[in-house]
């Protein structure tokens, strides 16, 4: 199969409009999460220690209907272990961070995807593994690994300034990116696509994305951006000699 692909922490982030101050909003992701029961929070709290026992009931009340510059924090320390950021501005943002864990527990974390997706419709998300390469790079691969873990990003100011930066490993697109882009063109796309009943579109970079080698993914991903890039919705990039990726607003990209 070739070298296993290094991920040193997988991450589920979703971008979107609906903001989390709204109550139904944030309680149906969380419901959604515990649908999951290998991934249900035990602790919350409003800053990085979350100390507060999990209690859905209580935890709901910091969704007061009004932008707060607070992050919800959720966290479990059982199997699979996971820390979860709800970002509670106008700018909502969910990330989802699970440090090393076991290949068994992968395709859970990509079914995560797919339920919060759906109950969500975001505009774009992504569940990816991320390396622990850093710059200065020593060979291609690494220099390949770095571009890729780059394009995925959570920050929601560069989102609104660039567009998006490139696929992950498995990647979704909702309505207004679907537009964007075209349907049929992301349809066409280079890896595994599939429409989903939200309107949404997934695109994963292999038939299983949690068993893969890096060789496998790096080629699929240059593959599918060579084929998506002419769209001029996703940023621009280029990459210095070390390995930093440098972002411009994409040409075409229209915030939704």
């Amino acid at each position: 199969m070739g070298i296993p692909y290094p991920a040193e922490v997988l991450k589920f982030i979703m971008i979107g409009d609906q903001p989390f101050y709204d109550r139904d909003a944030l309680v149906a992701v969380i419901q959604g999460m515990c649908r999951h029961s290998s991934l249900v929070p035990s602790s919350w709290g409003l800053d990085e220690r979350a100390t507060h026992p999990y209690d859905e009931s209580r935890l709901a009340l910091v969704a007061t209907g009004k932008s707060s510059p607070n992050i919800l924090q959720l966290k479990r320390k059982e199997r699979i272990e996971h820390s979860t950021f709800i970002r509670l501005s106008k700018r909502p943002g969910f990330t989802m961070e699970a440090d090393h864990p076991k290949p068994e527990d992968w395709p859970e974390l990509f079914a995560l995807g797919d339920t919060l997706a759906q109950i969500y419709c975001p505009e774009i998300a992504w569940v990816h593994g991320f390396s622990s390469i850093q710059p200065p790079v020593t060979n291609e691969t690494e220099r390949a690994q770095l571009l890729l873990d780059s394009a995925v990003s959570g920050a929601r100011p560069k989102y609104d300034d660039q567009g998006p930066r490139g696929l992950g490993m498995r990647t979704y697109f909702g309505s207004h990116l679907v537009d964007l882009l075209g349907r049929e063109r992301l349809i066409g796309s280079p890896g595994v696509v599939c429409e989903l009943d939200w309107g949404g579109i997934r695109i994963d970079l292999v038939e299983q994305p949690w068993d893969v080698s890096q060789s496998e993914l790096l080629q699929s991903w240059q593959a599918a951006m060579d084929y998506l890039r002419p769209t001029q919705v996703f940023a621009e990039v280029t990459q210095d000699e070390k390995g930093y990726a440098f972002y411009k607003p994409a040409q075409r990209f229209v915030k939704g």
